[in-house]
């Protein structure tokens, strides 16, 4: 209806739009924080693992492969911190 040259109505749908659009707002941080905090939780639960679980399964990873292929095992691995370095850099330091 219109009454001195205003329209009641569209004052309404212009608020209710802004409603709506914080409502949008709202809802979109709020599905953010609640995926940023799943993902904090999986991070701290499985963060713990480290290197050292890695290490873990490829170990046990190679010697279940060389007993289902009948092949020697490997005791190459004498210190750790070679299982860490790419086997294609492992002869980088030596001399020939």
């Amino acid at each position: 209806m219109l009454v001195s040259g205003k329209d009641n109505n569209n004052n309404n749908s212009i608020s209710g739009t802004r409603k709506g659009l914080f409502k949008d707002i709202w809802s979109t941080f709020a599905v953010m924080a609640v995926s940023l905090i799943i993902v904090a939780i999986f991070w701290a639960w499985f963060g713990h693992l480290g290197p050292s679980f890695s290490e873990d399964v490829l170990k046990d990873q190679q010697e279940t492969l060389r007993e289902k292929y009948g092949l020697p095992p490997n005791n190459n691995f004498v210190d750790d911190k070679q299982s860490e370095i790419p086997p294609s850099l492992r002869n980088l330091n030596t001399t020939k």
